[in-house]
């Protein structure tokens, strides 16, 4: 059984491709469009990683992430943001320093984005 996935986007197309091509790739997936879902399903279910997009409705990619970490049982809860804003290399120290395990730009590709996961996972 492949780790549990959580996929926080707000855009419908952009959640259904991702969680397609994570599906194909053997992971279970989970998926929230607003920050709120993701802590509420962050909390319950045994979620292993979450991509995380940065515009988010009610809780932004951020606020998540301050959350995520702020929690101790989600110490081993991997997160890569997801954004289509330019990041420069301030932000990502940022996001590092916040607990971002790593980062992937808009538009996405599906072979970077299991390249980001088995990297974070620690799997091959």
């Amino acid at each position: 059984m492949g780790k549990n996935i959580l996929i926080v986007e707000d855009r419908l197309d952009t959640l259904n491709m991702m969680s397609f091509a994570l599906k194909q790739e053997g992971y279970p997936i989970f998926q929230a469009e607003d920050g709120k879902k993701a802590i509420k399903l962050i909390d319950t279910k045994n979620i292993d990683l979450v991509l995380l997009d940065l515009m988010l409705p009610k809780l932004s990619g951020e606020e998540v992430l301050e959350q995520i970490r702020a929690d101790k049982k989600n110490d081993k809860v991997k997160v890569i943001i997801i954004t289509a804003s330019k990041v420069s290399a301030v932000e990502m120290k940022s996001f590092k320093k916040k607990g971002a395990n790593g980062v992937l730009l808009k538009p996405l590709n599906v072979k970077d984005i299991v390249k980001q996961i088995k990297k974070a996972l620690g799997s091959k």
